[in-house]
């Protein structure tokens, strides 16, 4: 029935059927739910544990692709077939102008001074974008609780990593057991280090970079303070990501940290005041503090990690602005952008940066409010939501790196999340206007 209060309410009296009916603002079937939280979980772990994997795509070493984007895409399909990821009006509408700018842009360079697969890959990626699945708190709580458990595990294999190399067996080098063709590259998978028995700083084994890792877990500690609050689980994750050696994680930790004040009362907040000299002081043992020191001068560097990382990206896009109009509106073509500054130096550039010089200022504004959209969901905290947006905006070059876009799309962007209230017989589908919902219902209550 269909209460004055506008909302649904679907009783056991209800004609068999009626709780099946999909729209954009209604929820799936209950072993359809089901269906979607083993779905994201499988693609989940089956990403996080295959980044390092890649398929050829033709001769050139720069020419392929992650395996997360065909397992992305193969989830995905499947939800679609069984009906349970819908398309989402505004971000289709947004989509559309992102990849018609893209298209219409490049057509204009006749001469093939651009790379076909990099517009693909493109246009590609951002597709799946566009699709939501309604779904219940609860089942999106299960996503978020199996994505801290594979932090977890990235954790301990973390201190694995300290283990084999204290012991002198060095670190585990899993590209020794890939070949070539098929090793997902242009990364500083054994990134040299210095503390001790420590030589190459740990990267929990299967991820690509130490500073992978180290916003892996970061993340999932946003999410455990939102969500759970576990202290042992909340301590073994900060220790770990201490662990890690890596700046990245704690700059997404620390920018996310104003989001997380609320959540830290009475005897959590007492063991933060507690916590932090002892965690000052690990950092200070395991040669944290003075990494972030010696990365702190990398500023001023050309080659730097952090001057590719952060100064680059904004010297490219202000180059860019004060060139030639038509470059900077239209954009250069797709992987025009060097991948190093020197031959030592390979990296990709921040997405925002790749973006505006290749493909133009007014793509780039599609793109960027198709990737908020996707991003910023009601009914997902906003502290990890903001954790995903600086993840993948500020500490990565994953504009053609799908992990990243696979992560806001799994903890976050994928979903239109309702309410349900526990042991209730009933199920209240909240009904109203505003962007999931392009229909208003009125009436009398009736049964």
């Amino acid at each position: 029935m269909i209460s004055d209060r506008g909302s649904i309410t679907l009783s056991p009296s209800s004609p068999a059927g009626l709780d099946q009916i999909q729209t954009p603002g209604t929820t799936l079937a209950s072993e359809t739910r089901s269906l979607v939280v083993r779905v994201m979980c499988f693609e989940l772990c089956s990403v996080v544990f295959t980044q390092m994997m890649a398929i050829p795509l033709g001769s050139a070493d720069s020419s392929q692709v992650a395996v997360a984007l065909p397992i992305h895409f193969i989830a995905l399909s499947y939800l679609i077939y069984r009906r349970a990821a819908i398309v989402d009006p505004t971000r289709l509408l947004l989509y559309v102008g992102m990849a018609a700018t893209a298209i219409i842009f490049h057509i204009r360079l006749s001469d093939g001074s651009y790379s076909p697969t990099s517009l693909a890959l493109f246009i590609c990626i951002y597709s799946t974008y566009i699709f939501v699945i309604p779904i219940e708190r609860a089942d999106y709580i299960r996503v978020v609780k199996f994505f801290i458990l594979i932090a977890t595990v990235a954790s301990c294999l973390v201190w694995l990593d300290w283990l084999t190399q204290i012991v002198g067996l060095g670190k585990i080098d899993l590209y020794h057991v890939l070949p070539r063709p098929f090793q997902y590259r242009d990364y500083n998978y054994l990134k040299r280090f210095w503390f001790g028995p420590i030589r190459i700083q740990p990267n929990g084994i299967i991820f690509l970079e130490s500073s992978h890792v180290s916003q892996f877990i970061a993340m999932a500690l946003v999410c455990e303070i939102v969500l759970f609050m576990r202290i042992k689980r909340m301590l073994f994750l900060g220790l770990s990501l201490l662990g890690t050696i890596g700046g990245s994680g704690l700059g997404v930790a620390l920018l996310t940290f104003p989001f997380l004040l609320p959540k830290l009362r009475g005897p959590l907040l007492l063991g933060v005041i507690v916590g932090a000299p002892v965690a000052i002081v690990l950092a200070l043992q395991i040669g944290l503090v003075d990494n972030i020191a010696r990365r702190t001068t990398e500023f001023d560097k050309a080659d730097g990690s952090a001057n590719l990382r952060f100064i680059a990206p904004m010297q490219a896009v202000a180059q860019a602005a004060t060139g030639p109009v038509d470059d900077f509106l239209l954009g250069k073509g797709a992987g025009t952008m060097p991948r190093g500054k020197s031959f030592l130096k390979a990296f990709t550039w921040a997405p925002y940066s790749k973006v505006i010089v290749e493909y133009g200022a007014i793509c780039a504004v599609f793109w960027f409010f198709l990737t908020c959209f996707g991003t910023f969901r009601r009914g997902v905290p906003f502290a990890i939501s903001w954790s995903l947006f600086i993840q993948y905006h500020l500490m990565n070059g994953s504009l053609n790196v799908p992990l990243h876009t696979i992560y806001i799309f799994v903890l976050s962007g994928a979903y239109i999340i309702s309410e349900r209230s526990e042991g209730s017989e009933k199920r209240r589908v909240p009904v109203r206007y505003d962007r999931e919902n392009s229909f208003r219902l009125t009436g009398k209550q009736f049964d």
